[in-house]
């Protein structure tokens, strides 16, 4: 009987660091994929400020010309 009480205590040891285990994993997946997300926001943010500042570039042009004319 103590033998048997033993092995479920270890089998339930072996749950919880299992279950530690994939709440872990789980954890530093959600860590990556939130690091992945700000990347790509990042890229994405500095792409509108490229665009932005080229619309602003190509107005400034066109105005540099119009008052040429």
């Amino acid at each position: 009987m103590a033998v048997m009480a033993m092995a479920n205590k270890m089998m339930w040891m072996v749950d919880v660091v299992m279950m530690m285990m994939m709440m872990m994993m789980i954890m530093i997946l959600m860590v990556v994929v939130m690091i992945m997300i700000m990347m790509i926001m990042t890229i994405v943010i500095i792409m509108i400020m490229m665009i932005m500042i080229m619309m602003i570039m190509t107005i400034v042009i066109i105005m540099i010309t119009m008052m040429m004319y």
